[in-house]
């Protein structure tokens, strides 16, 4: 079952806007989408002629829905900052069993209906900053920062482990001329 697989087929509609605002010192940005995938593919590893391989087989359907929102300010000619929020669902919409020994221990019975892919988070987001001081000709002191966020999301294609939600928050500071930074 994993040695040919069929190309998927993707239906995506989307609507959204690109936004300016206050003279272009503000951008807005929005969209919402929906994706309808079918012949979806799956890998995993598997033993062939007793080398493991990545494998793939086609499982069947999926939908994903959700939406998008970020925008910047330019506060003044040197401070910007930056937000956005993002949400994404993926499920598995029909029936498919694993054929793969492992995974069928693995989903006791159960198939991929209602289920989500791995490492896929429904909800992410994200806040800058930065802040430029001129120093001398053609050099900068640049201070930034950033606090990005990532929901949890499941660590195996049966959904019975997550990895856990992380937020991290970054903090720099660098001297930027034409052809060098530290």
């Amino acid at each position: 079952d994993f040695l040919y697989v069929d190309p998927e087929k993707l239906s995506n509609y989307e609507i959204g806007a690109k936004t300016e605002w206050l003279d272009g010192r503000l951008t807005v940005n929005a969209a919402a989408f929906l994706i309808r995938i079918k012949d979806q593919q799956f890998s995993t590893v598997a033993l062939i002629n007793d080398v493991p391989q990545t494998a793939f087989q086609n499982i069947g359907k999926s939908d994903v829905e959700g939406f998008e929102l970020d925008g910047r300010l330019a506060i003044t000619d040197r401070w910007s900052a930056a937000a956005g929020i993002a949400y994404s669902s993926q499920e598995y919409t029909n029936d498919f069993a694993p054929t793969d020994a492992n995974l069928i221990r693995l989903f006791d019975g159960e198939s991929f209906k209602g289920k989500s892919a791995m490492s896929l988070p429904e909800w992410t987001g994200f806040a800058s900053t930065q802040y430029v001081q001129p120093v001398a000709a053609d050099m900068d002191l640049v201070l930034d920062g950033s606090v990005t966020y990532r929901g949890d999301s499941y660590a195996d294609q049966a959904n019975l482990a997550t990895i856990p939600d992380i937020t991290r928050v970054n903090l720099r500071a660098s001297l930027d001329a034409k052809h060098w930074e530290v």
